[in-house]
């Protein structure tokens, strides 16, 4: 059976040779190493997965609001629309006003993120934004949505300009 890979995260830590390779990856929030190594011509490959006290149980961010509830909000000046897409996903639509943060910039750049409006953060799925929110509320936003099921149905306006 094969299982939907929702969010895995992958780092590639090459060894004395291209024959010895070792990928590190999180998948449903347990660390797992794939090793990779070339033995008399033959590949053999090893994956430890995480022990019990190396996990920590899955969430999901519990204030979620529909496409439809955001559209209402968008002239709202109390709103504030975070896109954590990657930039060419961005650039190619996204919804007027909203600023790209990529997911994988936003540790550092929360600074730039008003405390002070309901922030709504969109992706394509809601997978990406769930991640998000939950880092936005652990560093003190309290006033943070997730928007589900994101840009992939998203109905509402849409802007190709860069922000």
């Amino acid at each position: 059976m094969i299982e939907k890979i929702k969010t895995a995260f992958f780092l590639f830590i090459p060894h004395i040779s291209l024959s010895n390779i070792a990928i590190m990856f999180v998948f449903k929030s347990q660390v797992h190493l794939l090793v990779m190594n070339q033995e008399n011509g033959v590949l053999k490959h090893y994956i430890r997965k995480s022990a019990e006290n190396e996990t920590r149980k899955e969430t999901t961010f519990p204030h979620v609001v529909s496409n439809e509830e955001l559209q209402e909000k968008l002239h709202d000046p109390d709103s504030f629309v975070l896109d954590v897409r990657e930039p060419a996903e961005y650039a190619f639509g996204h919804i007027p006003g909203a600023v790209s943060i990529p997911l994988g910039e936003l540790e550092n750049r929360m600074a730039e993120l008003p405390k002070d409006k309901t922030i709504y953060v969109v992706c394509r799925t809601g997978t990406r934004s769930d991640l998000a929110a939950q880092k936005l509320a652990e560093n003190g936003f309290d006033r943070v949505r997730n928007v589900i099921p994101g840009m992939s149905q998203w109905n509402g306006p849409l802007d190709s300009a860069q922000s």
